[in-house]
């Protein structure tokens, strides 16, 4: 998403970007215009080492919140790795 400047010149919306992996979350905040876009920040939340998936979905749910509320994004977008679970299925 985006919105028109003053020069025609399109400003993107601050966008966080979320992409989940075996062993945790990559995510990335960005905003400016889309021939200079801006890092704002970006992370890597490790996933716990915990056996019970209901207590590690919990602990990345609240890690996430928080960052969402940290940077207030207009925009989100979430990815996973095709391939991660341990029998290799296709998502």
């Amino acid at each position: 998403m985006f919105i028109e400047t003053t020069r025609n010149e399109k400003k993107f919306m601050k966008t966080i970007g979320f992409r989940a992996e075996k062993d945790g979350i990559n995510w990335a905040v960005v905003e400016g215009t889309s021939s200079h876009p801006v890092l704002v920040a970006n992370d890597y939340i490790k996933g716990p080492s915990i056996n019970s998936e209901a207590a590690s979905l919990s602990y990345f749910r609240e890690r996430v919140l928080a960052v969402v509320r940290l940077h207030a994004p207009s925009v989100a977008f979430v990815g996973i790795q095709r391939r991660f679970a341990k029998n290799q299925r296709r998502y």
